[in-house]
C-alpha cells in the first residue's frame, strides 16, 4: 500500500508540466482518463470505504489524495483563484459520484464536461477547453 503512494507521486510528476489554462487543462484529462473504469467501478467505494476503518490504510488515503491535489496545485497558472487545487479535486470526486450513481456514457467524458465547465468559471478568456482524444 505504500507502495501505492510513491507509484502515484511518481505517475503525477511524469505528467509533464504546460502552460496556462490549457496545460492545466491537458493535465487534467491525463488523470481523469487514468482512473480505472475497466471493472466494475463501484468496487473502488468498497475499497475507499475499508481504507477508512484501518487507521494505518486512512493514512495512506490522505497521502494519495494530497498528491493528487499537490499535482493540480503545481500546474495551476498565475492567476488561479486561491484554493483552486481542492476546488478541481472536488469536482472529480463529486462528478466521479454523480456517475457512479446514474452512470451515462464513459466516466472520464462525464468528469471532464464538469472540469471543463469549472474551467470556464475559473478562466473566462480562455474558453476552449477541448477533450483530447482517449488513448485506447
Amino acid at each position: 500500500m505504500e507502495r501505492g503512494v510513491e507509484q502515484v507521486r511518481h505517475y503525477l510528476n511524469a505528467i509533464p508540466i504546460g502552460a496556462g489554462p490549457q496545460g492545466l487543462w491537458e493535465f487534467l484529462q491525463v488523470l481523469v482518463r487514468s482512473m480505472n473504469t475497466r471493472n466494475d467501478f463501484s468496487v473502488n467505494y468498497l475499497i475507499s470505504w475499508y481504507e477508512l476503518q484501518v487507521p494505518e490504510l486512512r493514512t495512506l488515503a490522505i497521502q494519495r489524495n494530497r498528491a493528487v491535489v499537490e499535482g493540480i496545485r503545481k500546474r495551476l497558472p498565475p492567476g488561479a483563484p486561491a484554493a483552486a487545487e481542492l476546488l478541481l479535486h472536488s469536482v472529480i470526486a463529486g462528478a466521479t459520484m454523480q456517475w457512479a450513481v446514474d452512470p451515462d456514457g464513459e466516466l472520464a467524458d462525464h468528469v471532464l464536461a464538469q472540469i471543463a465547465a469549472i474551467l470556464c468559471l475559473m478562466f473566462p478568456e480562455h474558453d476552449d477547453f477541448q477533450l483530447l482524444q482517449a488513448h485506447a
